[in-house]
């Protein structure tokens, strides 16, 4: 294998990682978006509502999705530095 099979070879690994990345993180971006929407809504719902334990249902759901949104968050800040740290690399290899 010749070096500069190597060096393709290993260009095109950091790139496809860097896709998979990409691609895995959007995965947490929608995971956002959804929450954000459910959020919403059981805040209408909560502030329309007459019922004490309807409230209370709205309120735990609005709990509920503000911590799974949370969690997506930080998995994308994780990716976004694995991103970063593979582009980095791949700028060191071409």
């Amino acid at each position: 294998m010749s070096l500069v099979t190597m060096y393709e070879s290993s260009v095109r690994r950091k790139r496809d990682e860097i896709s998979r990345l990409k691609t895995d993180r959007v995965k947490y971006v929608n995971i956002v978006s959804n929450c954000s929407k459910k959020i919403l809504t059981a805040t209408k719902q909560a502030n329309s509502t007459r019922s004490s334990s309807t409230f209370k249902s709205r309120m735990n759901e609005i709990d509920r999705e503000n911590k799974k949104k949370t969690e997506a968050e930080k998995k994308i800040a994780e990716y976004d530095k694995k991103i970063a740290n593979k582009e980095k690399e791949l700028l060191r290899e071409e």
